[in-house]
């Protein structure tokens, strides 16, 4: 360095000599500190929290947080397999389109039974019978042609078969106004063809009757009417 005193290059190397000195010192406390860290890392055996799963995620519910693993106690396929329904299987006969043996569910009425059947002929009287009584198992349900309903005299004899197939007790000779049809009912004195009809509205409009003396809500019998019914008639 020409042209500078000796004391000021001295000044000059001191300065460099005393930053060389710095940056060393820098390098080595910077290069312990990573070593310190590095150190106090462990690389294996880590274990996650409780509750997460691998990456970070929730752990599913499961044996030892695995996921896929569905909790103890759950229904089988067995158990949830529902019973198949109960049926009753009954003989449809008569004035129907496809008559012939029919399973039903339990509980069916005789108007599922005809309709199973393929529903009525032309020449059927449907009204004959109680459509809405419900079927027993192994009973035959018998839709009678108009013809046969005009042959009042043997055609009560029918439905009764009919009710006890059904389970019904036997009526003891007495027309059961819940399930008579309109020819059985036209057979009590004083009920034509009107009033009996009138009493199948009722019953299907409110249920059956509860009571004989519920008979006088039907219009056209009154109490003189029903005295001469009274001991004509029934409800079981």
């Amino acid at each position: 360095m020409p042209g500078l005193a000796a004391d000021e290059k001295l000044v000059i190397v001191l300065l460099v000599g005393l930053t060389l000195t710095a940056g060393a010192l820098l390098y080595w406390e910077g290069r312990g500190t990573a070593l310190t860290l590095e150190g106090a890392l462990p690389r294996e055996g880590l274990q996650p929290a409780a509750g997460v799963g691998p990456g970070g995620g929730a752990a599913l519910p499961g044996s030892d947080g695995a996921p896929g693993e569905a909790g103890a106690g759950g229904p089988s396929g067995e158990e949830a397999a529902a019973e198949p329904p109960a049926e009753v299987v009954v003989h449809v006969a008569g004035a129907v389109l496809r008559p012939g043996v029919y399973s039903l569910p339990e509980g069916s009425r005789v108007i599922d039974a005809v309709t199973a059947a393929g529903g009525v002929k032309a020449s059927a009287d449907p009204d004959a019978v109680n459509l809405a009584r419900r079927v027993a198992d192994g009973e035959q349900v018998y839709i009678p042609t108009r013809d046969e309903t005009r042959a009042s005299s043997a055609w009560p004899a029918v439905r009764e078969a009919q009710n006890q197939a059904a389970g019904g007790p036997a009526t003891g000779g007495k027309v059961n106004i819940n399930t008579a049809s309109q020819a059985e009912l036209e057979t009590l004195p004083g009920v034509g063809p009107s009033i009996a009809r009138r009493i199948i509205e009722y019953r299907l409009q409110n249920g059956p009757f509860r009571a004989l003396e519920e008979l006088m809500n039907v219009s056209g019998i009154g109490e003189k009417r029903f005295a001469e019914l009274v001991d004509l008639i029934t409800i079981r």
